[in-house]
């Protein structure tokens, strides 16, 4: 009897499982139609508009660092119906001009958003190196100002960057970008010429020691050179030094087999091993002369 269950149950798995079978061979397949249809790509640019009076400097972007004096400047605005741009400079001691009027334009619509897009020639104007900012000041329907936005970047005639390097210690300067009638580049630390560098090095790493500091960040002050003897003086740029990344010096490195250690640890280490095979060598001799002395003993017994 319970053999006949077991059969029922196998050939009723079995009619499930051809049922199951047939079904799914017989179901249409999902397929890619073969009328190839044209691809169209459209790019949608999307403004949201503001119920307030806005304005926003697009480009250049704040706080960077450029060697090139045309700057094109991009303003975005919406809801004013005057727009004015300002540039204000910065010399390297800090003084600062007046502003002055770099755009103007009234009689904007209100309900119409607007772009502003004109090129600046950094350095014009009597101005030189240094930081120049731009800000934007718009009047709206009440006739009111407003300030808008205000953006700020340094124009040098060389851009540098410094980093330690965490295998040697030393504090690594490259120069990205500089302009074509520098002649050569003093880098100055806490008050003091460290390193002056040739027109002809400039494209390669220049690497500074700070062995002698303390863990800490380090401001290094750059000055360009040119060949009329004028010089001028470069945004400082700072560095994060780390004393511990620095290798002690007070005995040679040796390199080669043991690269982390100093001549002193080697020694160490070598005379360790001779003395650890000499020691081998002489407790290998005792065991082999005491199992002499048994064999003998045990002969003559």
């Amino acid at each position: 009897m319970k053999n006949t269950h077991k059969r029922m149950l196998g050939f009723f798995g079995l009619s499930v499982v051809a049922t199951m079978t047939v079904v799914a061979a017989t179901m249409p397949t999902p397929g890619v139609s073969a009328t190839a249809s044209p691809s169209v790509t459209d790019t949608i640019t999307v403004r949201v508009l503001n119920n307030v009076p806005t304005a926003e400097i697009v480009s250049p972007a704040n706080g960077i660092t450029v060697t090139k004096p045309t700057q094109h400047v991009t303003v975005n605005y919406e809801k004013i119906k005057e727009i004015t741009i300002y540039i204000k400079f910065i010399d390297e001691d800090g003084n600062e001009s007046a502003n002055h009027i770099f755009y103007h334009q009234a009689g904007l619509d209100l309900s119409e958003p607007g772009t502003v897009e004109q090129d600046y020639t950094l350095g014009s104007g009597g101005f030189g190196y240094g930081r120049y900012v731009f800000s934007v000041v718009g009047v709206d329907e009440n006739d009111g100002e407003l300030p808008l936005d205000q953006i700020a970047l340094d124009f040098t005639p060389v851009k540098a960057v410094a980093e330690q390097n965490e295998e040697d210690g030393m504090v690594e300067v490259r120069f990205i970008d500089y302009q074509d009638d520098v002649e050569e580049i003093e880098i100055w630390l806490e008050g003091k010429l460290i390193k002056t560098v040739p027109k002809e090095d400039l494209d390669k790493v220049q690497k500074l020691s700070f062995e002698d500091k303390d863990s800490g960040t380090y401001t290094l002050e750059l000055k360009a050179k040119y060949a009329d003897g004028s010089s001028a003086r470069m945004p400082d740029i700072d560095v994060d030094f780390d004393a511990g990344f620095v290798p002690h010096t007070d005995v040679p490195d040796t390199g080669r087999f043991f690269r982390n250690l100093n001549i002193a640890s080697e020694d160490y280490l070598v005379t360790g091993l001779i003395v650890f095979f000499v020691l081998g060598i002489v407790a290998f001799g005792i065991v082999t002369r005491n199992k002499r002395s048994t064999n003998l003993r045990r002969k003559r017994h």
